[in-house]
């Protein structure tokens, strides 16, 4: 099962038609089951996918944006369970899975939030959604878990973009939920790209899955230094184990 998440940046505001084009191409390319998208756009359809969204956030989306839309194959279950302006929680059933699996799209938001003080936001977001993960790790003890999106941190070290504490919180509460985090790496190293930006898009899975491929960088843009985003999105592939007897 191949998992991706990549934020948009928002196509409808920055390029329009052919970033969104540009996107939809390296999309495809990619061949995910299930696709995280933040900051995306009406525009941007997945065809042989379904989809569920978040609803527009009045003042910081167009009525034509979502902060998170999930993309799963059509032949695939999909229902929405706990949904936001800034984060949505849906009950994905593969086929001859052996469980279903609890996908968390997100944002954590920027430090530069509007309205607050820098980090305030995200610092109060971080602490809301990991405790969220946390309490579905419970309520749904069968289900695999998995979280991705927009971290708005980096995850491998304490540096680059991102607060010390918003990293504290993730780390903690990761193991909490029983997940880890199969992003952690630095994309500007060489042997994982050498990419110009950090990730701060992340994918954390259930304990119970086994990364077989990954993690690898989709670069936020072509070859010929057209920009398709100002982030870098990331994919993992996973196997599902087997319940024991």
């Amino acid at each position: 099962m191949k998992i991706a998440t990549w934020n948009l940046d928002r196509p409808w505001k920055n390029g329009r038609r052919r970033r969104a084009d540009l996107q939809r191409e390296r999309i495809s390319s990619i061949g995910a089951d299930i696709w995280v998208l933040t900051e995306t756009w009406a525009e941007i359809q997945l065809p042989g996918y379904r989809c569920a969204s978040t609803p527009s956030s009045l003042g910081s989306y167009d009525a034509s944006e979502s902060a998170v839309a999930i993309w799963v194959p059509e032949t695939w279950g999909l229902r929405t369970l706990e949904v936001t302006t800034a984060t949505l929680c849906a009950e994905v059933v593969p086929p001859d899975a052996d469980s279903p699996v609890l996908v968390y799209g997100t944002i954590i938001t920027w430090h530069g939030d509007p309205g607050a003080k820098s980090w305030v936001k995200h610092l109060e977001e971080a602490d809301r959604q990991t405790a969220d993960w946390v309490r579905l790790h419970g309520k749904f003890p069968s289900h695999r878990l998995i979280v991705a999106g927009d971290f708005n941190m980096t995850l491998h070290a304490d540096r680059g973009y991102g607060h010390k504490d918003g990293r504290r919180i993730v780390r903690e509460r990761l193991p909490l939920a029983g997940m880890v985090c199969a992003t952690a790496i630095d994309i500007r190293d060489a042997a994982h790209g050498a990419l110009e930006r950090d990730n701060i898009d992340h994918i954390c899975i259930d304990h119970r899955l086994t990364l077989v491929a990954g993690p690898f960088a989709i670069p936020g843009s072509t070859k010929e230094g057209e920009r398709l985003s100002d982030h870098n999105g990331m994919v993992v592939e996973v196997r599902m184990k087997a319940p024991p007897p």
